[in-house]
């Protein structure tokens, strides 16, 4: 089975992934290793006033720093990041909103 994830940068630009689903708690473990070092990476910091960094937050973050560009440029690293998306939230869709913050499925 293949999870589908997009990402919208805005109104006319959304960038799509097909890619393997995978549902077991190693899976979930692992996509959540990759986003927290791809959020510290691309240094993110924290939105909210307390300082806490919720996974929805790490996603739209990493989306964000990432831009629509490199999700087009390297198609492998935008493949990784829709996997560990569609893992750690174990969804078979996923539609990441950088423009309106949003993540729902």
């Amino acid at each position: 089975m293949n999870a589908q994830v997009s990402i919208r940068f805005g109104p006319d630009l959304t960038i799509e992934f097909s890619v393997p689903f995978t549902s077991d708690a190693t899976a979930q473990e692992g996509a959540r290793e990759w986003l927290d070092r791809a959020y510290d990476q691309f240094g993110c910091e924290p939105t909210r006033p307390i300082g806490k960094v919720l996974l929805l937050d790490k996603i739209l973050s990493i989306a964000d720093a990432a831009g629509a560009k490199l999700f087009q440029r390297d198609s492998e690293w935008g493949r990784s990041y829709a996997q560990a998306v569609s893992s750690a939230l174990d969804r078979t869709g996923v539609q990441v909103d950088v423009e309106g913050r949003t993540v729902s499925s």
